[in-house]
Formats: structure tokens, sequence, C-alpha cells
């Protein structure tokens, strides 16, 4: 018996589209809170264990060496395996994370959570994105849907595991272990549509070339960037700064709560400048980390950095895929998103390992700075690129 292809789209009646969206929602909710929570948990529990900042940039890189090689992969998966069972797998590795490092806190421990983290972010996002695309409320609309509910959860999982790390850091692990399952079970309602058709290859550009999917994709670049910093260098370099666990977890909130902001333009607006508003995004995340050194000591003035970084990270998240998407046919869309998404894995490796490098030649705060250009230029010359290019062709 043939395998059963899935839903399409426009077989959808009313009643299972609704059901689809609710799942959907949960399934994002539970596994941002979990993700969100594991920002601010493991640095801190690698700290608590007696690990060097640059041993936690390691870390954090290993956690991208699995993501990345899962994205590379994900094109052709996507014609494999239906986006729901890749979402179920993701909420599951997580749970699986949190639950080694309440058994053990050795480094070996930390490596496969991390591992098991870099996958489950690799399939989640672009799954997700892939599901919300084919649907009826439009590519811009849906996508910024699928963010706004993750920066959700992204903004309450820091914040309350910041509160339940104050009394126990064990305890922050069952918080983070439990969103998971609600993802899960969540995910398990989804609608399971019929994987993307396997494409035949013509002679043009590869796709990661091809105006709009270049900029979408060095904007994942940068959006990858600015979140391994988040989850790497800017905790520990909060914490060094003499900020609480609790004071930490609120401003990395703050930062996720942040980045909801540009989700009720883009809602009300039909037809966004994507590409500007992705310039606008890369430039202020660059000038936000850049900057973001000289006041960790200053709670309010770090918050408000933060923000601001928050700010371009949501444009980056949500309008990315969304360009990525636009910019080629639907039968092209998982593939296009997925490139993009696969750049973003490679900012997630390739930050933080550099900086762990960097530290051993220059302090923390001059690592950063460093970062923050090397994680914006590359998307800030594609878009100038692409200008020169549109002006000379005019």
């Amino acid at each position: 018996m043939p395998a059963d292809p899935g839903d399409a789209p426009g077989d959808r009646p009313p009643a299972a589209a609704v059901r689809d969206r609710a799942a959907a929602v949960g399934a994002v909710l539970g596994f941002s809170f979990s993700l969100g929570s594991a920002s601010l948990i493991l640095p801190l529990l690698a700290l608590a264990s007696g690990y060097d900042p640059a041993t936690i940039g390691i870390l954090t890189a290993i956690s991208a060496v699995s993501q990345l090689a899962l994205r590379l992969q994900l094109p052709a998966i996507l014609a494999i395996v239906p986006d729901r069972t890749m979402i179920v797998a993701a909420n599951g590795m997580m749970v699986a994370s949190f639950a080694l490092l309440l058994v053990s806190r050795e480094i070996p421990a930390f490596v496969v959570a991390q591992l098991l983290q870099g996958g489950a972010r690799a399939m989640f996002w672009t799954a997700s994105q892939t599901h919300a695309v084919r649907s009826r409320d439009g590519v811009v609309r849906s996508l910024v849907i699928v963010q706004v509910v993750g920066n959700v959860g992204a903004f309450a999982g820091p914040a309350a595991a910041g509160i339940v790390a104050a009394g126990s850091l064990d305890s922050s692990l069952v918080l983070a272990s439990a969103a998971g399952v609600v993802g899960l079970v969540a995910s398990l309602l989804m609608l399971r549509l019929a994987p993307y058709p396997k494409l035949r290859r013509g002679h043009g550009p590869r796709i990661w070339r091809r105006p709009g999917v270049d900029l979408a994709c060095w904007a994942g670049y940068s959006a990858g960037g600015w979140r391994a910093m988040l989850s790497s260098f800017v905790p520990v370099a909060l914490t060094a700064a003499g900020q609480a666990p609790e004071v930490v977890g609120a401003l990395l909130a703050a930062t996720e709560a942040a980045a909801m902001a540009p989700a009720g333009f883009l809602l009300r607006r039909r037809t966004p400048n994507i590409r500007r508003a992705i310039e606008i995004g890369v430039l202020v995340v660059t000038i936000s980390l850049g900057i973001l050194p000289a006041v960790v000591a200053s709670a309010p003035l770090a918050g408000l950095v933060l923000v601001l970084g928050g700010v371009g990270s949501g444009l980056l998240m949500s309008l990315g895929p969304a360009l990525a998407s636009q910019s080629v046919g639907p039968e092209e869309q998982g593939e296009a998103i997925a490139v993009a998404g696969t750049f973003r894995a490679g900012a997630l490796l390739i930050t933080p390992a550099a900086v762990s490098a960097a530290l051993t030649v220059v302090a923390l705060p001059t690592g950063m700075v460093v970062a923050a250009f090397a994680i914006g230029g590359p998307a800030l010359a594609a878009a100038a690129s692409r200008s020169r290019a549109a002006a000379a062709s005019a």
C-alpha cells in the first residue's frame, strides 16, 4: 500500500484548518519556551559546573554543528518526510536534551545535549515555516504569526527560567523539559501535509544566489549570529558584569519581547518593503551588539540596547523566510526556506567558535564588537550589491 501522501492545503475543511492552526501555535509555543529557557539555563549551568567562557562558546558552536549538518540535508528531507513528523521529532529531542543534563553535568553530557538541541532547531523552524506558508493566510502573515508565537515562548522561557534558576538550576531544567512535552503533544495534533515534490535541477544559478534569496540567506546569517551571541556570550558578559541570574533572564526576555514589536506593523501592511525592512534590521542588530559591551554593567542601558537589537532580529526572522519564499515558485518554497535557514545555522556555528578563538588574544568586549561587524557585514554587502546592479540596469 502506498504511503499516505497527507492533506493538500486546498483539501483542508475549515474545522481541520482551525484545529491545525491551534495545534501549530501550541507546538511553536512549547518549543520556543523550551529553547528560550535553554539560552539562559545552559550557559549558567556550565558556569556553575566550573567551565570557562571559551568552553561555553565552544559548546554553543557544537550545537550549531548538528544544526548545520542537518539543515544541509533538509531540502532532500522535505521531499520525503512530512513537516509534522519533523516538528514532533524536534520537540522530543529538546525534552531528551534537558533530561540528559538532569543526570550529568560532565562535558560529554553538554556536548550531546547541544547536538540534540541543534538538530531540533534545524528541523523545527524549517518545518514550522514550510507548514505555515502552505496555509491560506498569505506568506508574510503566516510567517509573522509563527514568529510572534515563537517570540512569546522565547520571551516567557528565559523570564520563567531565570526566576526558577535563582532557586535551583535543576528545577529550571524540569520547567524547560515540561514545555517541550507540551510542544510534543500539540504537534501530534497538527495536520499531516504531503512532502514537497522532488525537484529536477536546471542550469540556472544555485538557489541561494538568486535575487531575493541571496539577501534572505544573509539576513538569516545575521539573525543566527545575533541568536548565537544571546545564547552564549551575552549572558556570560552580563553575569561577569555583576548581573544576577534573574536580571539576566529578564533582559533576555525583554529582548525576545522586543522582537515581537515589528509584528503589528507587518500584519497590518499587506505589501511591506521587505528588502528595506531587512536592511534596517541588519543595521540595528549590528549596532546593538557592537555597543552592548560598553553598557553591560548597567541593567537599564543593557536592556535598552538588547531591546533595540531584538526589534532588528524580529524583522530578520519574520521577513527573511518570507523574502526567500516569495522569490521562487511554489514548488521551491521549501528549499528556499531551508537554504536561508542553513545560512542561519552557519552563523550559529561560526560566531561562537570565532569569538572563542578570539578570546585567546583579546578580551570578551572586543570579541563581541568584532562579532557584531562579522554578522552584519555580509548582509549589508549583499544589499548594496543588488542595489548597484538594479541601478546599472535601470
